[in-house]
């Protein structure tokens, strides 16, 4: 198990809890793949997986986390909350006070590399609609891992893949906090990016009715 800092963008002292909260994460993860009785990757399996498991290591590095957590402060008129976020994480110490969206995106040997920005950007996107009302700040998180092949290969059919090298260039280009994960399951890096205080998602346009008259001569 190794856990390696890709960027951080001077977010001390962030950054701290931050790495206690991976690190714990990637011992779980190297003791569940290697249990004896059922090994298996705990980021290998769905957001939603990926989401709970994350949420477990952040206990065990003295954080609080909450998985679904609902929007308190923004309510509709009728009274009924706006939405939730995939993760509340929070440090005693209140530095660090984050709601977070996720993506998880299982790269191929040569993924594009547009194409692993994609996930990011969707998660980004997420990120924008929860309220900044909840938390000191919004952040888009996209957890990259190997397709199912990995698990078969060589060490030498490994070092050919192509797309590690690009997402650690997404990590040092594009985002402000990246890890890696290295282990006997395979990479998996996670990509981080702050929303900014009052962005916001772009507003869906209403759906037209179609027209009856034309429908029905359609018909």
């Amino acid at each position: 198990m190794k856990l390696t800092l890709i960027t951080d963008n001077e977010l001390t002292p962030q950054l701290r809890h931050v790495r206690k909260w991976l690190s714990a994460a990637a011992e779980l993860r190297a003791s569940l793949y290697e249990h004896d009785g059922y090994p298996f990757d705990p980021l290998g399996l769905s957001e939603t997986a990926t989401v709970g498991f994350l949420a477990a290591a952040a206990g065990r590095a003295d954080l609080y986390a909450l998985t679904e957590y609902p929007e308190l402060e923004c309510r509709r008129s009728n009274g009924s909350r706006l939405g939730r976020c995939d993760l509340w994480v929070a440090s005693d110490d209140e530095s660090l006070h984050w709601m977070v969206e996720f993506k998880v995106c299982w790269y191929r040997p040569r993924s594009q590399k547009d194409t692993l920005w994609k996930r990011m950007e969707e998660a980004i996107e997420c990120a924008k609609t929860r309220s900044s009302k909840e938390a000191d700040e919004r952040w888009a998180c996209t957890v990259f891992g190997p397709n199912e092949d990995w698990s078969s290969l060589t060490s030498a059919d490994r070092k050919k893949w192509k797309s590690p090298g690009l997402i650690t260039e997404l990590g040092q280009e594009k985002v402000d906090l990246a890890f890696r994960v290295d282990g006997a399951a395979g990479p998996v890096f996670l990509l981080f990016k702050r929303v900014k205080r009052g962005a916001s998602a772009p507003k869906q346009k209403s759906r037209q009715q179609p027209d009856r008259k034309l429908a029905l001569n359609a018909a």
